[in-house]
């Protein structure tokens, strides 16, 4: 008789499901779709209670998992060896490198607690190597963008403008 799978010696030759297509299957005790990698059973049909994937690094619960959300509560969530990176219900942290309680956008961070050093939860600092120019600074008239709000001058009577000729930006102030 031509060998199945099946457990059994379907062609009386000493051997069992020989010759047939074997699969490594992993226990998923949690069943969350990814098995612990010790100990696979390579069979031609899934056992119950076993999947293909492995890489799960806690069979015992299934909202951690590879490809898991990481959220702040020091576990290692999506099996990476990395406790809470980038976290979903984490925070966005800024540096704040001029004390103006600012941060700047081009250094952020997103953790559950802030890094070590000058870090802050808000943003929006334009300069953050100038503490006067802030989103929270009076606009002078002295050519600068001091309340990052995009325009330099903007208000007030400020008799200057900036204007773009031949693709560089110029500052013409009235006399």
């Amino acid at each position: 008789a031509p060998e199945i799978c099946n457990g059994i010696d379907d062609d009386c030759d000493g051997a069992i499901d020989e010759g047939l297509a074997t699969t490594d299957w992993y226990l998923d005790a949690d069943d969350d779709g990814y098995g612990v990698i010790s100990a696979p059973t390579t069979d031609c049909e899934r056992p119950d209670d076993h999947v293909e994937s492995t890489g799960d690094c806690d069979d015992g619960a299934d909202a951690i998992h590879p490809g898991a959300d990481e959220i702040c509560d020091g576990v290692d969530d999506d099996c990476d060896g990395v406790v809470d990176d980038s976290p979903s219900d984490g925070t966005m942290w800024y540096r704040d490198e001029d004390g103006d309680g600012y941060g700047s956008e081009s250094t952020a961070t997103l953790a559950c607690d802030p890094p070590s050093g000058d870090w802050i939860d808000v943003a929006g600092d334009c300069d953050d190597l100038d503490s006067t120019v802030n989103p929270d600074a009076t606009e002078e008239c002295n050519g600068i963008d001091d309340d990052c709000d995009g325009s330099l001058d903007n208000e007030g009577d400020c008799p200057c403008t900036l204007q773009m000729r031949s693709g560089h930006s110029y500052l013409f102030c009235e006399d």
